[in-house]
């Protein structure tokens, strides 16, 4: 009897050691006799599993699970997918269009190595939903699945195609008729017969049809009418006459006269202090200088804005019509007299300072610039009009009413001048 509570007391002791994760020094025997030893001792005080060097019952080890959950970061034809367990794994992803309809992936991992895992899904469709998990299986045989998660793939970017240089355009000489000018401030612009103002005679005997622009004393505006050319225009040539009135003495201030400019406005720049910064419009108006009493002559120019124009000023440049540039040689005019006026302009190139202006006086000519940058951005590379601009100043209005005139306008397109003309003095 007292060998048989021995026993069971030793068979209790056993299983609690066992339940905490010991092991004994040695195993248990069978005597020859068939009694059981007794190990001589018990390992109770050998250092933990976890820490070496430490005394005390060995710990748990916790269960097989993602330390990390699985993570996304989309494109547009792919998906990356990263996530960690706590133990050397191998996994495999499931995706679908939708949570209940994940595919295994072909490509999956063959060995226990890493705990840390990365894959890639490739050949997916652009903008499209995807719904994923992970299943995760260690060397034990244990396998676990994360949650499910979806992403979007990013939309397909078109990449952007080139506009192409239109092809250059060419035509015959033509005539701006009266009507095809788009008119304001009209009431400072008169279109006919002009043979009764004072000191005025017909740029061709016997035409009755010039234009008039009236500056208004106390007034800056004469008109800034114009004549638009086709669309995506890159080169065009022009020709007029040009007469200033028996009493015009821009004596205190210089001015503004026709000329080619792109979609300048106050807004989109390349007039009025808005200056081109490459990005906006520009301008190439004629200029006109203070009227010279001693010789009664005013000098004339072009007015341009492009990009670097006066790098410390919002205005244009004013570039004399002389061989060195230099307003004390530039060309000159006279009150009463028509004189004839040829200009030519072909855009830049994006981003490159090969744009052209020109001009001549009386067929000779008088200015030639090839290094322009008059504007980068595609919306405002184009000659967009003929501009009839008339403006007195600066900051001083007009000082008293005065007259300049206009005659036979032509334009051709291309790189071929066909604007005849011919002024009578």
């Amino acid at each position: 009897m007292k060998l048989l509570s021995y026993i069971l007391s030793l068979f209790v002791t056993v299983v609690l050691f066992q339940n905490c994760g010991g092991e004994f020094s040695s195993e248990w025997t069978d005597t020859d006799s068939g009694s059981l030893e007794l190990p001589s001792q018990l390992p109770l005080d050998e250092p933990s599993n976890d820490t070496p060097g430490e005394t005390g019952p060995p710990s748990m080890k916790s269960g097989f699970a993602f330390t990390t959950e699985p993570d996304h970061e989309e494109s547009i034809r792919s998906v990356q997918i990263a996530w960690v367990t706590n133990e050397n794994s191998k996994a495999h992803i499931n995706i679908g269009p939708t949570a209940t309809s994940l595919i295994p992936r072909l490509e999956k991992e063959e060995s226990f190595r890493f705990s840390s895992h990365s894959q890639t899904v490739l050949n997916l469709e652009p903008k499209t939903t995807y719904f994923y998990n992970v299943t995760v299986t260690n060397q034990a045989g244990e396998t676990i699945n994360s949650d499910v998660k979806s992403f979007e793939t990013l939309a397909e970017v078109k990449p952007e195609t080139p506009t192409p240089e239109p092809p250059p355009v060419t035509s015959r000489g033509q005539m701006i008729q009266n009507n095809q000018w788009t008119v304001n401030r009209d009431q400072n612009v008169s279109f006919g017969d002009h043979s009764g103002d004072r000191g005025f005679q017909p740029s061709q005997p016997g035409d009755k049809d010039s234009i008039r622009v009236k500056l208004k004393q106390g007034d800056h505006y004469g008109t800034g009418s114009y004549f638009r050319l086709p669309a995506k225009t890159q080169e065009a040539w022009m020709s007029f006459c040009l007469r200033f009135g028996y009493n015009w003495t821009a004596i205190s201030q210089s001015g503004k006269l026709p000329g080619f400019s792109g979609h300048s406005s106050p807004t989109n720049g390349g007039q009025g202090g808005n200056p081109s910064t490459g990005s906006n419009a520009w301008s190439a108006r004629m200029t006109f200088g203070k009227y010279e009493p001693e010789q009664k002559t005013i000098p004339l120019g072009n007015y341009i804005y492009h990009t670097g124009a006066h790098a410390n000023s919002i205005y244009g440049d004013p570039e004399w019509w002389s061989p060195t540039g230099s307003f004390r040689q530039a060309v000159r005019s006279t009150n009463n007299r028509w004189y004839m006026i040829k200009q030519h302009i072909k855009m830049n190139t994006p981003g490159k300072n090969d744009g052209v202006l020109e001009a001549w006086f009386e067929g000779r000519k008088v200015y030639s610039r090839t290094n322009f940058n008059f504007t980068n951005n595609e919306a405002f590379r184009e000659v967009y009009r003929i501009w009839l601009d008339v403006y007195y100043g600066g900051g001083i209005p007009s000082p008293y009413d005065q007259y300049v005139y206009f005659d036979q306008f032509n334009y051709s397109l291309g790189s071929t001048d066909n604007t005849g003309l011919n002024c009578s003095p």
